[in-house]
Protein backbone atom coordinates (compact mmCIF):
# COMPACT_ATOMS: atom_id res chain seq x y z
CA UNK A 1 0.00 0.00 0.00
CA UNK A 2 2.93 2.38 0.67
CA UNK A 3 4.78 1.52 -2.69
CA UNK A 4 1.33 2.42 -4.83
CA UNK A 5 1.24 5.60 -2.76
CA UNK A 6 4.86 6.68 -3.28
CA UNK A 7 4.43 5.52 -6.93
CA UNK A 8 1.33 7.78 -7.07
CA UNK A 9 3.15 11.09 -5.33
CA UNK A 10 6.09 9.98 -8.08
CA UNK A 11 3.84 10.70 -10.27
CA UNK A 12 1.47 13.01 -9.48
CA UNK A 13 4.55 15.24 -9.20
CA UNK A 14 5.64 14.83 -12.25
CA UNK A 15 1.99 15.51 -13.93
CA UNK A 16 2.29 19.01 -11.69
CA UNK A 17 5.34 19.57 -13.54
CA UNK A 18 4.19 19.21 -16.93
CA UNK A 19 3.31 23.13 -16.89
CA UNK A 20 7.06 23.89 -16.27
CA UNK A 21 8.76 22.22 -19.30
CA UNK A 22 6.61 23.94 -21.88
CA UNK A 23 9.46 24.38 -24.51
CA UNK A 24 11.04 21.07 -23.85
CA UNK A 25 7.28 19.41 -24.96
CA UNK A 26 7.06 22.11 -27.52
CA UNK A 27 9.88 21.01 -29.05
CA UNK A 28 9.48 17.31 -28.61
CA UNK A 29 5.60 17.26 -30.38
CA UNK A 30 7.30 19.50 -32.97
CA UNK A 31 9.98 16.83 -33.61
CA UNK A 32 7.20 14.16 -33.64
CA UNK A 33 5.24 15.70 -36.05
CA UNK A 34 7.77 16.89 -38.36
CA UNK A 35 8.31 12.58 -38.58
CA UNK A 36 4.59 12.76 -39.49
CA UNK A 37 4.35 15.85 -42.25
CA UNK A 38 7.34 14.01 -43.57
CA UNK A 39 5.45 10.58 -44.52
CA UNK A 40 2.43 12.59 -45.86
CA UNK A 41 4.29 15.84 -47.73
CA UNK A 42 5.98 15.87 -51.47
CA UNK A 43 9.92 15.41 -51.46
CA UNK A 44 9.79 18.41 -53.66
CA UNK A 45 8.28 20.88 -51.08
CA UNK A 46 11.11 19.62 -48.72
CA UNK A 47 11.40 23.33 -47.76
CA UNK A 48 8.09 23.04 -45.50
CA UNK A 49 9.85 20.92 -43.29
CA UNK A 50 12.46 24.27 -42.66
CA UNK A 51 8.99 26.65 -42.68
CA UNK A 52 7.44 23.91 -40.03
CA UNK A 53 10.78 23.96 -37.82
CA UNK A 54 10.68 27.80 -37.49
CA UNK A 55 7.23 27.84 -36.63
CA UNK A 56 8.07 25.16 -33.74
CA UNK A 57 10.95 26.94 -32.00
CA UNK A 58 8.66 30.35 -32.17
CA UNK A 59 5.83 28.59 -30.17
CA UNK A 60 8.63 27.72 -28.02
CA UNK A 61 9.96 31.18 -27.86
CA UNK A 62 6.20 32.26 -26.80
CA UNK A 63 6.04 29.80 -23.95
CA UNK A 64 9.52 30.32 -22.72
CA UNK A 65 8.38 34.66 -22.51
CA UNK A 66 5.53 33.41 -20.74
CA UNK A 67 7.59 31.34 -18.35
CA UNK A 68 9.80 34.05 -17.95
CA UNK A 69 7.09 36.44 -16.91
CA UNK A 70 5.58 34.26 -13.89
CA UNK A 71 8.73 32.92 -13.12
CA UNK A 72 9.17 33.06 -9.10
CA UNK A 73 12.09 34.11 -7.31
CA UNK A 74 14.81 31.87 -6.36
CA UNK A 75 15.31 27.72 -7.76
CA UNK A 76 12.01 25.80 -7.97
CA UNK A 77 12.59 21.70 -8.42
CA UNK A 78 10.46 20.38 -10.38
CA UNK A 79 10.14 16.04 -12.16
CA UNK A 80 11.47 15.09 -8.58
CA UNK A 81 14.12 16.97 -8.15
CA UNK A 82 15.60 15.66 -11.56
CA UNK A 83 15.04 19.41 -13.25
CA UNK A 84 14.26 22.94 -12.03
CA UNK A 85 13.30 26.19 -13.08
CA UNK A 86 15.23 29.50 -12.37
CA UNK A 87 15.64 32.05 -14.80
CA UNK A 88 19.17 31.18 -15.64
CA UNK A 89 17.84 28.09 -17.16
CA UNK A 90 15.26 30.26 -18.54
CA UNK A 91 17.93 32.57 -20.20
CA UNK A 92 20.03 29.90 -21.61
CA UNK A 93 17.27 28.43 -23.02
CA UNK A 94 16.03 31.36 -24.90
CA UNK A 95 19.78 31.79 -25.91
CA UNK A 96 19.64 27.85 -27.77
CA UNK A 97 16.24 28.77 -29.23
CA UNK A 98 17.54 31.99 -30.84
CA UNK A 99 20.60 30.17 -31.76
CA UNK A 100 18.15 27.68 -33.53
CA UNK A 101 16.38 30.43 -35.13
CA UNK A 102 19.46 32.14 -36.70
CA UNK A 103 20.40 28.55 -38.07
CA UNK A 104 17.45 27.81 -39.62
CA UNK A 105 17.05 31.66 -41.02
CA UNK A 106 20.45 30.52 -42.81
CA UNK A 107 18.76 27.68 -44.96
CA UNK A 108 15.15 27.93 -44.61
CA UNK A 109 15.66 30.64 -48.00
CA UNK A 110 18.69 30.44 -48.68
CA UNK A 111 21.10 27.84 -51.24
CA UNK A 112 19.38 24.58 -51.80
CA UNK A 113 21.67 22.44 -49.62
CA UNK A 114 19.18 21.44 -47.00
CA UNK A 115 16.16 21.78 -48.93
CA UNK A 116 16.12 18.31 -50.81
CA UNK A 117 13.87 15.22 -50.42
CA UNK A 118 17.66 13.01 -48.89
CA UNK A 119 18.54 15.82 -46.25
CA UNK A 120 16.07 18.38 -45.16
CA UNK A 121 14.18 16.06 -42.51
CA UNK A 122 17.34 14.58 -41.34
CA UNK A 123 18.90 17.77 -41.01
CA UNK A 124 16.02 19.61 -39.26
CA UNK A 125 15.12 16.39 -36.73
CA UNK A 126 18.52 16.35 -35.54
CA UNK A 127 18.36 20.38 -34.96
CA UNK A 128 15.45 20.02 -32.76
CA UNK A 129 17.02 16.73 -30.87
CA UNK A 130 20.30 18.63 -30.31
CA UNK A 131 17.71 21.47 -29.26
CA UNK A 132 15.96 19.58 -26.74
CA UNK A 133 18.92 18.44 -25.35
CA UNK A 134 20.49 21.74 -24.53
CA UNK A 135 17.26 22.98 -23.15
CA UNK A 136 17.46 20.10 -20.67
CA UNK A 137 20.90 20.97 -20.31
CA UNK A 138 19.88 23.97 -18.92
CA UNK A 139 17.43 22.95 -16.58
CA UNK A 140 18.50 20.66 -14.80
CA UNK A 141 21.47 20.18 -11.66
CA UNK A 142 20.76 16.22 -11.87
CA UNK A 143 24.41 14.43 -13.07
CA UNK A 144 22.13 11.47 -14.58
CA UNK A 145 20.39 13.81 -16.31
CA UNK A 146 23.43 15.98 -17.53
CA UNK A 147 24.45 13.03 -19.01
CA UNK A 148 21.64 12.06 -21.42
CA UNK A 149 21.15 15.16 -21.98
CA UNK A 150 24.63 15.87 -22.88
CA UNK A 151 24.63 12.98 -24.97
CA UNK A 152 21.74 14.21 -26.51
CA UNK A 153 23.37 17.32 -28.38
CA UNK A 154 26.56 15.16 -29.01
CA UNK A 155 24.92 12.71 -30.86
CA UNK A 156 22.72 14.77 -32.69
CA UNK A 157 25.74 17.01 -33.39
CA UNK A 158 27.63 14.27 -34.63
CA UNK A 159 25.10 12.82 -37.57
CA UNK A 160 25.07 16.89 -38.80
CA UNK A 161 28.60 16.82 -38.93
CA UNK A 162 28.92 14.63 -41.89
CA UNK A 163 25.94 16.74 -43.80
CA UNK A 164 28.37 17.29 -46.36
CA UNK A 165 28.01 13.86 -47.22
CA UNK A 166 31.54 13.80 -48.57
CA UNK A 167 35.10 11.94 -47.66
CA UNK A 168 35.84 15.22 -45.57
CA UNK A 169 32.41 15.66 -44.02
CA UNK A 170 32.48 11.71 -43.45
CA UNK A 171 36.35 11.95 -41.68
CA UNK A 172 35.15 15.37 -39.57
CA UNK A 173 32.08 13.41 -38.25
CA UNK A 174 33.81 10.51 -36.99
CA UNK A 175 36.72 12.38 -35.27
CA UNK A 176 34.10 14.29 -33.80
CA UNK A 177 32.27 10.93 -32.47
CA UNK A 178 35.48 9.40 -31.39
CA UNK A 179 36.66 12.51 -29.18
CA UNK A 180 33.40 13.12 -27.84
CA UNK A 181 33.33 9.24 -26.86
CA UNK A 182 36.42 9.71 -24.98
CA UNK A 183 35.45 13.01 -23.13
CA UNK A 184 31.95 11.79 -22.59
CA UNK A 185 33.55 8.64 -20.73
CA UNK A 186 35.96 10.50 -19.09
CA UNK A 187 32.61 13.01 -17.63
CA UNK A 188 30.66 9.74 -16.60
CA UNK A 189 33.89 8.27 -14.28
CA UNK A 190 33.52 11.42 -12.62
CA UNK A 191 30.41 11.74 -11.98
CA UNK A 192 30.59 7.95 -10.71
CA UNK A 193 33.46 9.38 -8.32
CA UNK A 194 31.32 12.52 -6.90
CA UNK A 195 28.25 9.56 -6.55
CA UNK A 196 30.01 7.20 -4.96
CA UNK A 197 31.01 9.89 -2.28
CA UNK A 198 28.19 12.00 -1.85
CA UNK A 199 25.41 9.24 -2.35
CA UNK A 200 23.32 11.92 -4.57
CA UNK A 201 23.29 12.87 -7.91
CA UNK A 202 21.10 16.05 -7.54
CA UNK A 203 23.97 18.98 -7.50
CA UNK A 204 21.27 21.18 -4.97
CA UNK A 205 20.21 18.72 -2.87
CA UNK A 206 21.81 18.29 0.94
CA UNK A 207 23.36 15.02 0.99
CA UNK A 208 25.68 16.55 -2.40
CA UNK A 209 26.38 19.35 -0.12
CA UNK A 210 27.33 17.22 3.08
CA UNK A 211 28.72 14.49 1.31
CA UNK A 212 31.15 16.89 -0.45
CA UNK A 213 32.00 18.35 3.21
CA UNK A 214 33.16 14.60 4.23
CA UNK A 215 35.02 13.99 0.87
CA UNK A 216 39.09 13.42 1.17
CA UNK A 217 40.81 16.34 -1.16
CA UNK A 218 42.49 14.22 -3.61
CA UNK A 219 39.04 11.96 -4.87
CA UNK A 220 37.36 15.12 -4.64
CA UNK A 221 39.66 17.46 -7.42
CA UNK A 222 40.08 13.97 -9.37
CA UNK A 223 35.91 13.07 -9.80
CA UNK A 224 35.71 17.30 -10.06
CA UNK A 225 38.25 17.90 -12.92
CA UNK A 226 37.16 15.13 -14.72
CA UNK A 227 33.68 16.17 -14.58
CA UNK A 228 34.49 19.62 -15.79
CA UNK A 229 37.24 17.69 -18.65
CA UNK A 230 33.81 16.82 -20.45
CA UNK A 231 32.17 20.56 -20.25
CA UNK A 232 35.67 22.07 -21.28
CA UNK A 233 35.34 19.84 -24.64
CA UNK A 234 32.05 20.71 -25.59
CA UNK A 235 32.83 24.05 -24.28
CA UNK A 236 35.89 24.35 -27.28
CA UNK A 237 38.03 25.20 -24.35
CA UNK A 238 42.22 24.58 -24.65
CA UNK A 239 43.81 22.08 -24.50
CA UNK A 240 40.47 20.23 -25.06
CA UNK A 241 39.87 21.73 -28.49
CA UNK A 242 41.75 19.96 -30.92
CA UNK A 243 38.20 18.27 -32.19
CA UNK A 244 36.99 22.08 -33.71
CA UNK A 245 39.36 22.52 -36.55
CA UNK A 246 38.84 19.74 -38.58
CA UNK A 247 34.90 20.07 -37.75
CA UNK A 248 34.37 23.18 -39.22
CA UNK A 249 36.22 22.53 -41.97
CA UNK A 250 34.41 19.39 -43.13
CA UNK A 251 30.72 20.49 -41.93
CA UNK A 252 28.27 22.60 -44.03
CA UNK A 253 28.63 26.11 -42.73
CA UNK A 254 25.23 26.14 -41.63
CA UNK A 255 25.79 23.15 -38.82
CA UNK A 256 29.20 24.80 -38.05
CA UNK A 257 27.42 27.99 -37.06
CA UNK A 258 25.07 26.08 -35.18
CA UNK A 259 28.14 24.36 -33.33
CA UNK A 260 29.40 27.16 -33.14
CA UNK A 261 26.88 28.22 -30.27
CA UNK A 262 24.37 26.24 -29.43
CA UNK A 263 26.70 23.52 -27.51
CA UNK A 264 28.59 26.46 -26.34
CA UNK A 265 25.23 27.50 -24.38
CA UNK A 266 24.95 23.87 -23.08
CA UNK A 267 28.21 23.21 -21.80
CA UNK A 268 28.73 26.91 -20.03
CA UNK A 269 25.67 26.83 -18.30
CA UNK A 270 26.72 23.41 -16.89
CA UNK A 271 29.84 24.71 -15.79
CA UNK A 272 28.35 27.57 -14.17
CA UNK A 273 25.84 25.41 -11.90
CA UNK A 274 28.46 22.44 -11.31
CA UNK A 275 30.64 25.32 -9.89
CA UNK A 276 28.00 26.92 -8.07
CA UNK A 277 27.39 23.94 -6.07
CA UNK A 278 31.17 23.48 -4.90
CA UNK A 279 30.88 27.31 -4.56
CA UNK A 280 27.79 26.93 -1.93
CA UNK A 281 30.06 24.87 0.36
CA UNK A 282 33.26 26.99 -0.06
CA UNK A 283 34.95 24.03 -1.67
CA UNK A 284 36.54 24.94 -4.89
CA UNK A 285 38.34 28.44 -4.16
CA UNK A 286 39.09 27.81 -0.03
CA UNK A 287 38.79 24.86 1.95
CA UNK A 288 40.79 22.56 -1.19
CA UNK A 289 44.22 22.84 -0.74
CA UNK A 290 44.40 23.36 -4.39
CA UNK A 291 43.82 26.88 -6.39
CA UNK A 292 41.14 25.39 -9.02
CA UNK A 293 40.49 29.43 -9.95
CA UNK A 294 44.39 29.43 -11.19
CA UNK A 295 43.83 26.08 -12.99
CA UNK A 296 40.74 27.54 -14.94
CA UNK A 297 42.50 30.70 -15.78
CA UNK A 298 45.55 29.22 -17.14
CA UNK A 299 42.44 27.14 -19.64
CA UNK A 300 41.49 30.15 -20.15
CA UNK A 301 44.44 31.72 -21.49
CA UNK A 302 45.55 28.88 -23.30
CA UNK A 303 42.37 28.85 -25.47
CA UNK A 304 42.99 32.71 -25.93
CA UNK A 305 46.62 32.24 -27.09
CA UNK A 306 45.94 28.85 -28.95
CA UNK A 307 42.96 30.06 -30.64
CA UNK A 308 44.33 33.42 -32.03
CA UNK A 309 47.85 32.45 -32.73
CA UNK A 310 46.42 30.05 -34.28
CA UNK A 311 43.67 31.81 -36.62
CA UNK A 312 46.47 33.72 -37.67
CA UNK A 313 48.31 31.13 -39.99
CA UNK A 314 44.65 30.07 -41.21
CA UNK A 315 44.21 30.62 -44.71
CA UNK A 316 40.80 28.40 -45.19
CA UNK A 317 37.82 30.19 -44.08
CA UNK A 318 36.04 27.65 -42.11
CA UNK A 319 39.00 26.83 -40.10
CA UNK A 320 40.12 30.82 -39.01
CA UNK A 321 36.67 30.78 -37.03
CA UNK A 322 37.43 27.53 -35.95
CA UNK A 323 40.31 29.24 -33.95
CA UNK A 324 38.61 32.08 -33.19
CA UNK A 325 35.57 30.43 -31.37
CA UNK A 326 38.35 28.55 -29.42
CA UNK A 327 39.76 32.11 -28.50
CA UNK A 328 36.29 33.74 -28.02
CA UNK A 329 35.90 29.94 -25.37
CA UNK A 330 38.46 31.77 -23.42
CA UNK A 331 37.05 34.92 -23.26
CA UNK A 332 33.68 33.71 -22.16
CA UNK A 333 35.30 32.33 -19.15
CA UNK A 334 36.77 35.23 -18.24
CA UNK A 335 33.34 36.45 -17.23
CA UNK A 336 32.77 33.09 -15.53
CA UNK A 337 35.98 33.39 -13.59
CA UNK A 338 34.99 36.54 -11.74
CA UNK A 339 32.64 34.31 -10.13
CA UNK A 340 30.42 36.83 -9.32
CA UNK A 341 26.79 38.17 -9.96
CA UNK A 342 28.05 40.94 -12.62
CA UNK A 343 30.62 38.32 -13.94
CA UNK A 344 27.69 35.79 -15.12
CA UNK A 345 25.57 38.54 -16.19
CA UNK A 346 28.84 40.22 -18.31
CA UNK A 347 29.11 36.41 -19.64
CA UNK A 348 25.12 35.91 -20.74
CA UNK A 349 25.85 40.02 -22.38
CA UNK A 350 28.76 38.37 -24.35
CA UNK A 351 27.13 35.62 -25.55
CA UNK A 352 23.85 37.31 -26.86
CA UNK A 353 25.97 39.61 -28.91
CA UNK A 354 28.17 37.24 -29.93
CA UNK A 355 25.38 35.01 -31.78
CA UNK A 356 24.32 38.22 -33.82
CA UNK A 357 27.90 38.60 -34.73
CA UNK A 358 29.17 34.83 -35.78
CA UNK A 359 25.40 34.37 -37.79
CA UNK A 360 26.04 37.65 -39.75
CA UNK A 361 29.89 36.25 -41.08
CA UNK A 362 28.59 32.65 -41.57
CA UNK A 363 25.51 33.90 -43.54
CA UNK A 364 28.45 35.60 -45.78
CA UNK A 365 30.88 32.95 -45.61
CA UNK A 366 27.60 30.70 -46.92
CA UNK A 367 26.76 33.15 -49.82
CA UNK A 368 31.05 33.33 -50.69
CA UNK A 369 30.93 29.39 -50.90
CA UNK A 370 27.54 28.48 -52.54
CA UNK A 371 27.92 31.29 -55.33
CA UNK A 372 31.09 32.22 -55.85
CA UNK A 373 33.25 28.88 -54.84
CA UNK A 374 35.22 31.11 -52.49
CA UNK A 375 36.41 29.33 -49.12
CA UNK A 376 40.06 30.82 -48.82
CA UNK A 377 41.09 34.19 -47.27
CA UNK A 378 43.35 34.61 -50.90
CA UNK A 379 39.78 34.07 -52.72
CA UNK A 380 38.24 37.34 -51.50
CA UNK A 381 41.07 39.71 -52.03
CA UNK A 382 39.57 42.45 -54.15
CA UNK A 383 36.03 41.22 -54.07
CA UNK A 384 34.89 44.56 -51.80
CA UNK A 385 35.46 46.37 -55.24
CA UNK A 386 32.98 44.39 -56.57
CA UNK A 387 30.49 43.94 -53.64
CA UNK A 388 31.20 46.91 -51.72
CA UNK A 389 28.23 46.99 -49.26
CA UNK A 390 28.97 42.87 -48.60
CA UNK A 391 32.27 44.08 -47.86
CA UNK A 392 31.31 46.41 -45.08
CA UNK A 393 29.02 44.14 -43.73
CA UNK A 394 31.79 42.01 -42.75
CA UNK A 395 34.01 44.66 -41.64
CA UNK A 396 31.56 45.52 -38.88
CA UNK A 397 31.07 41.67 -37.95
CA UNK A 398 34.60 41.06 -37.54
CA UNK A 399 35.01 44.27 -35.12
CA UNK A 400 32.30 43.10 -33.51
CA UNK A 401 34.06 39.61 -32.79
CA UNK A 402 37.39 41.59 -32.00
CA UNK A 403 35.37 43.91 -29.68
CA UNK A 404 35.96 47.21 -31.27
CA UNK A 405 33.54 50.08 -30.88
CA UNK A 406 30.83 51.47 -32.43
CA UNK A 407 29.41 47.19 -31.98
CA UNK A 408 28.11 45.45 -29.16
CA UNK A 409 31.25 43.12 -29.18
CA UNK A 410 32.76 46.07 -27.28
CA UNK A 411 30.43 46.26 -25.23
CA UNK A 412 30.47 42.75 -24.28
CA UNK A 413 34.27 42.94 -23.44
CA UNK A 414 34.04 46.00 -21.67
CA UNK A 415 31.83 43.83 -19.61
CA UNK A 416 33.48 40.43 -18.98
CA UNK A 417 36.74 42.40 -18.32
CA UNK A 418 35.06 44.83 -15.77
CA UNK A 419 33.76 42.17 -14.01
CA UNK A 420 37.56 40.44 -13.56
CA UNK A 421 39.11 43.35 -12.09
CA UNK A 422 36.06 44.30 -9.90
CA UNK A 423 36.84 40.55 -8.37
CA UNK A 424 40.51 41.06 -8.16
CA UNK A 425 40.22 44.60 -6.68
CA UNK A 426 38.06 42.62 -3.60
CA UNK A 427 40.08 39.42 -3.51
CA UNK A 428 43.56 40.38 -4.25
CA UNK A 429 44.18 37.15 -6.54
CA UNK A 430 46.78 37.49 -8.59
CA UNK A 431 45.93 34.82 -11.42
CA UNK A 432 42.71 37.10 -12.04
CA UNK A 433 45.13 40.22 -12.87
CA UNK A 434 47.11 38.07 -15.09
CA UNK A 435 43.73 36.68 -16.57
CA UNK A 436 43.02 40.74 -16.95
CA UNK A 437 46.26 41.40 -18.44
CA UNK A 438 46.77 38.74 -20.82
CA UNK A 439 43.20 38.97 -22.16
CA UNK A 440 43.46 42.57 -22.92
CA UNK A 441 46.49 41.60 -25.22
CA UNK A 442 45.05 38.89 -26.94
CA UNK A 443 42.07 41.37 -28.01
CA UNK A 444 45.12 43.10 -29.80
CA UNK A 445 46.33 39.72 -31.27
CA UNK A 446 42.98 38.93 -32.52
CA UNK A 447 42.90 42.16 -34.92
CA UNK A 448 45.40 40.86 -37.02
CA UNK A 449 43.42 38.02 -38.31
CA UNK A 450 39.79 39.47 -37.77
CA UNK A 451 40.85 42.68 -39.78
CA UNK A 452 42.72 40.89 -42.42
CA UNK A 453 39.70 39.77 -44.44
CA UNK A 454 38.26 43.04 -44.46
CA UNK A 455 41.82 44.39 -45.50
CA UNK A 456 41.86 41.99 -48.66
CA UNK A 457 38.16 42.81 -49.66
CA UNK A 458 39.53 46.10 -49.66
CA UNK A 459 42.80 47.07 -49.97
CA UNK A 460 44.37 44.28 -51.85
CA UNK A 461 45.75 45.19 -55.27
CA UNK A 462 45.37 41.66 -56.44
CA UNK A 463 41.53 41.14 -57.77
CA UNK A 464 39.91 38.05 -57.72
CA UNK A 465 39.54 36.80 -61.18
CA UNK A 466 37.45 34.91 -63.24
CA UNK A 467 33.83 35.36 -60.91
CA UNK A 468 31.30 35.96 -61.87
CA UNK A 469 29.59 37.91 -58.55
CA UNK A 470 26.30 36.13 -58.01
CA UNK A 471 25.41 37.69 -54.32
CA UNK A 472 22.15 36.20 -52.76
CA UNK A 473 20.29 39.08 -51.29
CA UNK A 474 18.13 36.95 -49.09
CA UNK A 475 21.50 36.43 -46.91
CA UNK A 476 22.76 39.41 -47.83
CA UNK A 477 19.64 41.23 -46.36
CA UNK A 478 19.72 38.33 -43.32
CA UNK A 479 23.72 39.73 -42.54
CA UNK A 480 22.19 43.38 -42.47
CA UNK A 481 19.66 42.31 -39.33
CA UNK A 482 22.30 41.18 -37.52
CA UNK A 483 24.42 44.24 -38.35
CA UNK A 484 21.77 46.41 -36.81
CA UNK A 485 21.70 43.97 -33.94
CA UNK A 486 25.32 44.37 -33.01
CA UNK A 487 24.81 48.57 -33.72
CA UNK A 488 21.76 48.34 -31.61
CA UNK A 489 23.47 46.25 -28.67
CA UNK A 490 26.33 49.26 -28.62
CA UNK A 491 24.10 52.52 -28.49
CA UNK A 492 21.37 50.76 -26.32
CA UNK A 493 23.05 48.19 -24.45
CA UNK A 494 21.55 49.17 -21.54
CA UNK A 495 18.19 47.52 -22.93
CA UNK A 496 19.78 44.06 -23.23
CA UNK A 497 21.72 44.33 -20.06
CA UNK A 498 18.68 45.80 -17.97
CA UNK A 499 17.00 42.07 -19.13
CA UNK A 500 20.02 39.99 -18.04
CA UNK A 501 20.42 41.90 -14.88
CA UNK A 502 16.73 40.33 -13.60
CA UNK A 503 18.68 36.75 -14.23
CA UNK A 504 19.21 35.21 -10.71
CA UNK A 505 20.99 32.13 -9.52
CA UNK A 506 22.19 30.83 -6.56
CA UNK A 507 25.64 32.39 -6.03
Amino acid sequence: MEQSESLYDLLQNVMDSVYAIQVEATLVVGLILLLIIDLIRNRKHAQLLGYFTMAIALVAVYFLFQQWNSSPEGVTLIMNDFMLIDTLSLAFKALVLIGLIGTLLLTVNGPSDFQSGVKSLEYHVLLVGACIGACVLAATSNLLMIYVALEMVSLCSYALANFNFDKKSAESSFKYMLFGAVASGVMLYGMSWIYGFTGSLSLTSPDFMMGLLSMESLPLLLGSFLVLVGFLFKLGLAPFHVWLPDIYQGSPIPVVSFFNFVPKVAALVLFIRFLAAFQEVSLVFVDVDFDWQLLLTVFAILSMFIGNLGALRQTNLKRLMAYSSIAQAGFMMVGVLAFSRFGIHAALFYLATYLPATLGIFALLYDFEKHQNLTTVNDLKGLAKRIPYTGSLLVLLFISLAGLPPTAGFMGKLFIFNAIWETYQSSGNQSLLLLFVIGLFNVVISLFYYLKIPYFMFFSDQETKNITVRNSRYLGTLSSIFVLLILLFFFKADWLMNQINSVNFAF
